[in-house]
């Protein structure tokens, strides 16, 4: 592989579900590849990717279960309560889910749109329901063999339970009634049943909700590294042990010079950024790093 200072086999931007299942794959078919996963806002919790819903932190997890119940998102997004567009000021944000127009983002067509800030994005709220796909949302131009193994593989790397909560005489009773009213109305395969969710059993009999720390879990070596971070915080490596950086919100990727007719835009720099370089890849046994990446374009608005 080329040593050249700005190389990596593979660069994630995002840690979530999406992020971990293509490390997941990718450090499967090559174990020796070497990853890098960005994402925005620091850890949440003492274990970066993990489901709030498993978190050991009995505080947290009770924060999470409050604000889950009311089975509204408006209700749970932790945005709430924060004036909305903190400019650049992501620093002083506790990590959570957040309102797009805190960040200064235009969502009057979707006012309670919003995202993760923290490690592992969205991957560390969601419910874990995993309904398949069915009739007209599945698209059209793809084969139906190349859907169906991607379908098993998802359900692989999401650790999917067909039946997550087991049997109870109530919910026998609710099936049973639902499908006596409706039979003959719903399409084959399509009758009142569990709902799958990526929930399964752990040792001690309770129920564990995949994030993405359990999609791709920490590796055997320091070939993956996910960096979380905003100015002002201590990042916290994701996946391994490894060198650490200090930088802003990432809007976008600075690959090696490409022949351009045009152009290229202005690119904004962070108004404080650690000198830090972006430690990347680690050889086997190394103890330091292979690959060094420091980017100067790492921040759409400066940061306070």
């Amino acid at each position: 592989m080329p040593a050249d200072r700005n190389h990596c086999d593979l660069l994630i931007v995002g840690s979530g579900i999406m992020g971990a299942c293509a490390a997941r794959l990718v450090r499967d078919a090559r174990p020796t590849a070497r990853i890098l996963m960005l994402d925005s806002g620091p850890v949440l919790g003492p274990v970066a990717g993990q489901r709030l819903h498993d978190m050991p932190d009995g505080e947290l997890r009770l924060r999470y279960n409050e604000r889950v119940s009311s089975g509204v998102q408006g209700l749970y997004v932790g945005a709430a309560d924060v004036a909305d567009d903190l400019g650049g000021r992501v620093a002083e944000l506790e990590p959570g889910m957040y309102r797009l127009s805190t960040f200064g983002e235009e969502s009057s067509a979707m006012p309670s749109s919003a995202l993760a800030w923290n490690a592992g994005g969205m991957g560390v709220h969601w419910t874990a329901a995993t309904p398949a796909a069915w009739g007209s949302e599945i698209p059209d131009f793809i084969d139906t063999d190349e859907w169906a193994r991607d379908m098993a593989t998802a359900s692989e790397l999401l650790h999917v339970n067909t039946d997550p909560l087991g049997d109870s005489a109530l919910r026998t009773a609710l099936i049973t009634a639902l499908n006596d009213v409706f039979a003959g109305q719903s399409a084959p395969g399509r009758e009142v049943q569990p709902l799958p969710m990526a929930v399964n059993p752990d040792a001690d009999g309770g129920k564990i909700r995949s994030g993405p720390n359990r999609i791709f879990p920490p590796p055997r070596s320091p070939r993956a590294t996910t960096r979380t971070s905003s100015c002002g915080r201590a990042p916290r490596p994701f996946a391994c042990s490894a060198r650490e950086i200090r930088c802003a919100a990432l809007s976008s990727v600075m690959s090696s010079p490409v022949t351009s007719t045009r152009s290229p835009p202005p690119r904004p720099s962070c108004a404080r950024m650690s000198s830090a370089p972006l430690n990347c890849c680690s050889p086997p046994g190394s103890g330091r790093p292979r690959s060094d990446v420091t980017s100067t374009n790492m921040s759409s608005r400066p940061v306070a």
